[in-house]
């Protein structure tokens, strides 16, 4: 054998040996980048799998609204409904009233000859009694508008002599004090005056109100009442023992 052929049989031998490796790896390559879009594929599933439900649950929720919104629409219409009612009521309650009225009222057998004179007289006098009234608001409203002029002229007069008013309000108040002073005044020297009448009687009748006037009340004075009072009871009690 030459050295060429054992060249081309190592190379047969190593092709052979090369050839299933480099398949392998190749089948590796393919399967790992099958691998990728298999999982992309999957992740795309449940994507698409939460996609569904996130599908049905908006189906869901709109269709609750469309619910609700059926049931808002009739509750509006109720509220419609209840309003119309209070709004009607006060008249209803009007026509009850004037039915049962009606109901309370004697059976006419027969209506006056001259009703439409009796009616035309009757409007006449509402319109009269209309035309009187309305008179007499304009009048009233004139009376106003006067009242509250001379209210303001008032104010304005007031708020000038205000000063004035305190100052005799003041005054009067302390006269009036003054008067109930003198009153209590009046009454004390009244009873002072009954009390030193009894006590003239007491003492005698030489004793007057000019004796008591005159009599000397002050301090030196006062200290001989003692000692008469002493030499009074010593008197007597000798004249006793006597």
């Amino acid at each position: 054998r030459s050295a060429g052929d054992v060249i081309r049989r190592l190379d047969q031998e190593m092709r052979g040996l090369y050839l299933p490796r480099g398949r392998k790896t190749r089948a590796a390559e393919l399967l790992g980048q099958l691998q990728e879009p298999t999982s992309k594929l999957h992740e795309a599933r449940d994507k698409a799998e939460e996609y569904s439900g996130l599908c049905q649950h908006e189906d869901d929720r709109l269709r609750l609204v469309r619910e609700l919104a059926g049931k808002q629409d009739d509750l509006s219409r109720t509220v419609q409904w209840c309003k119309t009612l209070e709004e009607l009521w006060p008249t209803w309650n009007e026509l009850r009233s004037a039915q049962e009225t009606l109901s309370q009222l004697e059976t006419v057998d027969s209506f006056p000859a001259d009703p439409d004179r009796r009616l035309a007289e009757a409007k006449g006098n509402c319109r009269a009694a209309e035309d009187r009234l309305a008179e007499l608001r304009a009048a009233r409203q004139t009376k106003s508008d006067r009242c509250a002029g001379v209210r303001e002229q008032l104010d304005e007069s007031l708020a000038a002599v205000s000063p004035e008013v305190e100052e005799h309000h003041t005054e009067l108040r302390l006269h009036r004090e003054h008067l109930t002073n003198l009153l209590a005044a009046r009454q004390a020297v009244g009873r002072s005056e009954r009390a030193m009448r009894e006590t003239l009687r007491g003492l005698g009748p030489d004793w007057d109100r000019s004796r008591v006037e005159a009599f000397d009340t002050s301090l030196p004075r006062s200290q001989h009442v003692p000692q008469w009072k002493e030499r009074l009871t010593a008197a007597l009690t000798d004249s006793s023992q006597a």
